[in-house]
């Protein structure tokens, strides 16, 4: 991986579960509410709490699946707002999705 890069990973697999802890100890993380999800989430916030760089974990409240455009708009939305150039530094350079692959609209509109 780059040392300029920036990824934030996007969990949309509502049955990820354990995997987000390794997942996110490395990156922030933004996950699709579930049981299983919400639980790992927390762990992880308890795992990283004295984590000099600890990543921000983030589950969203409505579930999502990344089946519509309005989702992803959301989506890219909630990126933008907490980890674009306004927000955070440095800005996000590299998205990470799991769980889903985006429409071929969604990777034009990134690019």
């Amino acid at each position: 991986m780059n040392a300029g890069e920036y990824t934030v990973v996007i969990v949309l697999d509502p049955a990820f579960g354990d995997r987000i802890l390794e997942v996110g100890r490395h990156h922030d993380i933004w996950i699709a509410p579930s049981d299983v999800n919400r639980d790992a989430a927390n762990r992880l916030r308890k795992l990283v709490e004295n984590d000099a760089e600890k990543p921000l974990v983030s589950v969203w409240t409505n579930p999502l699946t990344g089946g519509n455009e309005a989702e992803w708009f959301g989506i890219l939305q909630d990126i933008e707002m907490h980890h674009g150039e306004y927000a955070h530094n440095p800005v996000v350079t590299r998205l990470r999705f799991i769980g889903v692959a985006p429409e071929s609209h969604v990777v034009a509109a990134l690019r």
